[in-house]
This record gives structure tokens, sequence and C-alpha cells, in this order.
């Protein structure tokens, strides 16, 4: 049995188990707990706060869930953890708080998230912690860089490559497109994992991947057609909106 089977050992709740079928909102506290208690691997993404700490929050921006203006990289972690998500009685959590409750009960994925001002620090800062978590848990992200970052920097922390078929994409050249959806990062950067679009299933550059061993994850699924392509072209998935 490979140290990373647990990668593909169970779904994991994106953004926690929130929502109608779990509990609080997304990246909340109240979601990783419901994630927890039902058994599910816990996903969760990562913004910067102005002094350095990862915050588990989506967005770069404040004002979707908390009604703030701002990105969160302009306040302290002091002052975000006091922000309450969608007029919930949860707040902004740091990373520490959810390597807390999650306590390697269940496996952990970790999105650095590409926008960051310095999204290399944020990866230093999520690794530091990773490494002295004792559970199952995972570095990954968009960015190219920061992927062959963690694959330099935190050899042993497991890591993985998130991407999709970026057709609709303008910020990116068709050279870096292709690439991306090509998966060409793999040929020289190690990953243990790829979370890859599910709406993008089937594709044969997932399936070349696949074959030579390295675990597919497909994200977010959540309708019964995404989790049939989830069970045909990956090893497992990431849902939201209802309980596998």
């Amino acid at each position: 049995m490979s140290e990373r089977d647990w990668l593909r050992a169970v779904p994991f709740a994106h953004r926690g188990l929130h929502g109608s079928v779990g509990d609080g909102l997304e990246n909340s506290l109240a979601a990783v707990r419901a994630a927890v208690r039902g058994g599910y691997g816990v996903e969760v993404d990562v913004q910067p706060s102005a002094d350095g700490m990862p915050m588990v929050f989506h967005d770069a921006s404040l004002t979707r869930m908390t009604g703030r203006r701002g990105r969160t990289w302009q306040r302290p972690a002091e002052v975000l953890g006091t922000l309450r998500l969608g007029g919930t009685d949860d707040t902004i959590p740091t990373l520490d708080a959810v390597l807390a409750e999650v306590g390697g009960k269940v496996p952990l994925l970790v999105e650095i998230k590409q926008d960051a001002p310095d999204p290399i620090a944020l990866s230093d800062a999520v690794t530091a912690r990773l490494g002295a978590y004792a559970g199952p848990a995972a570095a990954m992200s968009f960015s190219p860089a920061v992927v062959t970052h963690l694959a330099r920097a935190a050899r042993d922390i497991a890591r993985g490559f998130v991407s999709y078929d970026y057709r609709k994409v303008r910020l990116l050249t068709l050279k870096e497109k292709q690439a991306r959806a090509r998966l060409d990062l793999l040929d020289t950067v190690p990953v243990d994992f790829v979370s890859y679009g599910v709406w993008c299933l089937p594709s044969p550059h997932v399936a070349r991947r696949r074959e030579q061993g390295v675990v597919i994850n497909a994200w977010t699924v959540r309708t019964p057609e995404d989790r049939a392509r989830a069970a045909a072209h990956a090893d497992t998935m990431t849902f939201e909106g209802f309980l596998p």
C-alpha cells in the first residue's frame, strides 16, 4: 500500500460540508466539522492576511462572504478573524484552526490561491504548518510556479496540480492554456495528484497521467452526470451539494 493511498480513499467535501447537506457556509469551521463527522475528506482554500497568516477563505475580495470591502491581505489575521461569514456566527478561520479541527481524523487538501500578492510566501506558510501536522494533508494550486516551489521546498508534503481545459480563460496566452490543460508541468515536476475539472473529462492528458500512477481527483462534482464522469475517469472527487 502506498503512503499516498489516502488521496484516493475518500471523496472530499468542497470547502467543507456546507449548505443544505452540511452546516454553516463554505470554508467555515462549522462546514469543516460537518465533513469530519461524515467521514469525508476536507478541501479548503487559503488566502494570506496582511501579517502573512494563512486564512481559510476562497476569494481575494472580502465582499461576497463578509460584506466588507478590501482584500484579505489588507487586514491582519486578528481583524479577519472577527469578520462574520454571511451573517452567521462563524468567522474567517485560520489554517491553524482548521488543522486543529480536523486533527488527522480525515484527509485534508489545502488549495494555495494563486491570486495572492506573493503565492510563494503563502505556500511556505502553508507547508510550515502541514510539515508539523500529524494527519494526512496535501497542498495544491493552479499555479505552476507554486507547485514547482512545493516540489523543491517541501518535498515530503503531498502536492497536487489543479487544472482544467482553460478554453474560456482570457488572461493566459494560448500556449500557457494548452500547457496547463495538457498537464505539461508533470513532465518536469512530480506531483502526487491532479485535481481536474470534471466537466473536462474524459481527457487524454488526464488518462495518460492516471496510467502513470498519478491520482486523479475530479472537481467540483455537483450532479449525477458529474458523478458518473468522476467514477469513470478519476480516482476520487471533490463534491458539493449532496452526500456521496
